[in-house]
């Protein structure tokens, strides 16, 4: 699975949510992050985030679940959690 946070430097939600999210990454290995900035990264503005910070799970290539808005760790792992199950059934 992946995981991209999309962000957009000079945001005070995406600097608060950095910290949070090198700490989850480094509890899950398993989940490839990937880090995109907003402004230079033309490639996501196809997916249309509205807001920043910005999450979405990918698997095989497909993108499954987003969620616009800063996480807490608790918060992203029910988010990734529910990634997993939404597209389990997929």
């Amino acid at each position: 699975m992946r995981l991209y946070f999309i962000y957009m430097n000079g945001c005070g939600a995406c600097e608060a949510a950095k910290p949070v999210l090198k700490k989850w990454e480094k509890a899950h290995p398993e989940v490839q992050v990937i880090w995109v900035d907003l402004l230079t990264a033309n490639w996501v503005h196809s997916w249309k985030p509205r807001a920043t910070p910005t999450y979405v799970t990918e698997l095989s290539g497909h993108r499954r679940v987003m969620f616009e808005g800063a996480l807490d760790e608790q918060r992203l792992d029910q988010f990734v959690a529910k990634a997993r199950q939404m597209m389990a059934r997929t």
